[in-house]
């Protein structure tokens, strides 16, 4: 081994006997230190959320403790007079309306419609949290209404019933010796009203005071009617009488005949319980029905129970009709002189027989036609 190889022997075994002393005295620390790090990361807690340590913070927060409601003794006072002290004002109030429920179940009333109850004495409440002596609020009310209580309590109800009930109309009766005895005539319609009627009883400590006190009210009034009635005797086996039914005003010049060849099987006036405003002529069907005046046609048409009807116009506010028609021979506008065709007997749906019914009206009001007709 050469000088060169010596030296680099020498050199590496050096190298290697530092490496082993520097290796002994660093290990015993770095596990020293490693032991350490260890004990710190078991003691100190890892790091949490902003929103954990909240819920941490506000579960170890407890509810804030409500402060109970302070109950202070009250003493009920009925006109003036100190009568017991109770637990609270809640209390206090509780006996009053044990008091007024304890009379309202004594009210005997088989119907009412509205009950007002109220204490007629002076009640007040008043603070009294050093007083000895507490009694319930069934107690007191028990005491306040027994029949030897030192403190008269008054107790008073007001019932209201109320009933509707209806206001007859009455008519006024008018005799009309124009009319048929028997027939009536409604000129003027009456109506009903009504009324109210309200009875207000009084009851105090549950027993009835007095006979109640009766209030009535209009609600609307009642209309009266007017009715005239017809006087005028009929014989049942003479001819039909020509005068049934009041005249009206003077024809004047105007000349009225009878509209058909025919005879009148039906006058003016009462019929099988209804009032015959004209008058029925039996005539054969299809024969001709003439103008009864001169005037002009304001209507031609059919209407309900008169069937085909035409009627003309005359003057000094007269007008005639002639109904059940069977054909027209007009219009309406047309000027038609007495005795020009105007149409032709035709047969009534309700009627066995053809015939013509005949009206004579006097500014809307319907008379007698054999005032006015010549023959």
């Amino acid at each position: 081994m050469d000088n060169r190889e010596k030296v680099y022997k020498i050199i590496f075994i050096s190298a290697f006997a530092f490496i082993c002393i520097l290796a002994a005295l660093l290990v015993p620390k770095i596990l020293e230190n490693q032991k350490q790090h260890q004990q710190l990361s078991q003691s100190t807690p890892a790091p949490t959320q902003t929103s954990d340590i909240i819920a941490e913070v506000t579960a170890n927060v407890s509810e804030p403790t409500k402060t109970p409601t302070a109950f202070v003794q009250t003493a009920l006072i009925i006109d003036g007079e100190r009568v017991g002290v109770l637990a609270s004002r809640e209390a206090a109030e509780s006996c009053v309306e044990e008091i007024i429920a304890y009379y309202e179940a004594m009210i005997e009333e088989d119907s009412f419609e509205s009950m007002e109850t109220s204490i007629v004495n002076e009640i007040s409440f008043e603070d009294a949290p050093d007083a000895k002596g507490i009694v319930t609020a069934d107690a007191l009310a028990l005491l306040l209404t027994s029949s030897d209580s030192p403190v008269k309590i008054k107790v008073r109800s007001l019932l209201a019933n109320t009933v509707l009930e209806a206001v007859r109309c009455t008519y006024e009766i008018i005799k009309d010796k124009y009319l048929v005895e028997g027939t009536r005539v409604v000129e003027v319609v009456g109506k009903d009203g009504q009324k109210r009627t309200t009875t207000n009883y009084t009851y105090e400590n549950g027993k009835k005071s007095g006979a109640g006190e009766v209030l009535e009210e209009t609600v609307f009034e009642a209309v009266n009617g007017v009715m005239r009635v017809g006087t005028m005797e009929k014989d049942m086996e003479s001819v039909p009488s020509r005068n049934e039914g009041k005249e009206g005003k003077d024809k004047g010049n105007s000349s009225f005949s009878s509209p058909v060849s025919g005879s009148v099987i039906n006058n003016y006036g009462q019929l099988n319980g209804v009032l015959n405003l004209g008058l029925d002529y039996s005539a054969s069907e299809g024969s001709k029905v003439l103008a009864s005046c001169d005037g002009t046609v304001v209507s031609v048409l059919e209407r309900g129970g008169y069937e085909l009807t035409v009627e003309i116009a005359h003057e000094n506010g007269f007008l005639t009709r002639y109904a059940l028609l069977g054909s027209v021979a007009v219009k309406v506008g047309d000027a038609v002189k007495q005795g020009d065709v105007i149409g032709t007997v035709g047969r009534g749906k309700s009627s066995d027989k053809p015939s013509l019914h005949f009206e004579l009206r006097i500014d809307g009001e319907a008379y007698n036609p054999r005032y006015y007709l010549d023959s």
